[in-house]
C-alpha cells in the first residue's frame, strides 16, 4: 500500500498528494483536469443556450389576419375579419392596427360606416343590420385561438352593404406587435407567409386597437 508523503515542520504537518515523480507526467495530469474542466463547462453552457431555444420554440406565438366569406345561400352568408393565433405558444397582442386603401380603421363599426355607408349608431342598430359580433383583438391570445374583429350577417334589406364589405375585405390592411409570455416580441403585417419581425418591445401607436 502507497503512503502519502508527511512533511513535518515546527509549527504543523502536513501531507502532500502523491506525484509520480516524473515532472512531465505530473504536468500532463493537470492540463489534461483542466481541459476536462473546461470542455464540461461548454458543454453545459451549450447545453443551457439549447433548453432556452426549446422552450423559446415551445412558446412561440404567430398571428395572421384572415377574412372569410361562409355560406353559400344568398340572405344568409356571413362575412368574416379574425386575427388568429396559429403558434404554439400564447400571444400578448399588444396593438393591431387596420388599414383600409391607407387610412386607418379604427372599429368595426368605423370600418362599417367608411366602407360602406352603415351610421354608427346603437350595438342594437347594427345588429338589425346585419353586425354578429365585433372584439377588439388585444390581450392574451391562447395558441390555436383566435378573435373575430368583425362579422357581419347578409339580410334580405342588406344587400347594398353586403356587396360593398365584399367588394373592400380584400383591401383591408393589417399589422400588429405581440409578445411571447417569455417577453419576445415581434411586428408583422399578419400574412400567413410572413416573417414577423422581431423587436425589443412594442412601441406605442397612435392609431388602432391597443392595450
Amino acid at each position: 500500500m502507497s503512503e502519502v508523503p508527511v512533511q513535518a515542520s515546527v509549527d504543523d504537518v502536513h501531507a502532500h498528494a502523491h506525484k509520480t515523480g516524473h515532472s512531465w507526467v505530473d504536468l500532463a495530469i493537470a492540463l489534461s483536469a483542466i481541459t476536462i474542466s473546461v470542455i464540461s463547462l461548454f458543454v453545459a453552457i451549450g447545453h443551457g443556450r439549447t433548453e432556452e431555444k426549446l422552450v423559446a420554440a415551445s412558446s412561440w406565438p404567430f398571428l395572421t389576419f384572415r377574412t372569410t366569406k361562409n355560406g353559400l345561400q344568398a340572405g344568409s352568408r356571413v362575412i368574416d375579419f379574425r386575427v388568429q393565433n396559429s403558434g404554439v405558444g400564447p400571444a400578448r397582442v399588444q396593438w393591431v392596427r387596420m388599414t383600409l386603401d391607407g387610412s386607418p380603421i379604427r372599429s368595426g363599426a368605423d370600418l362599417m360606416n367608411r366602407c360602406c355607408g352603415v351610421p354608427a349608431g346603437t350595438a342594437e342598430e347594427q345588429v338589425r343590420q346585419g353586425l354578429i359580433t365585433q372584439n377588439e383583438p388585444i390581450g392574451v391570445l391562447p395558441a390555436g385561438e383566435g378573435v373575430d374583429v368583425l362579422a357581419w350577417r347578409e339580410l334580405p334589406g342588406n344587400a347594398a352593404t353586403w356587396a360593398k364589405l365584399d367588394g373592400v375585405r380584400h383591401r383591408l390592411k393589417t399589422e400588429a406587435c405581440y409578445c411571447s409570455v417569455l417577453d419576445e416580441c415581434w411586428t408583422s403585417d399578419l400574412t400567413a407567409t410572413a416573417q414577423p419581425h422581431h423587436v425589443d418591445q412594442c412601441e406605442p401607436i397612435a392609431d388602432g386597437y391597443t392595450g
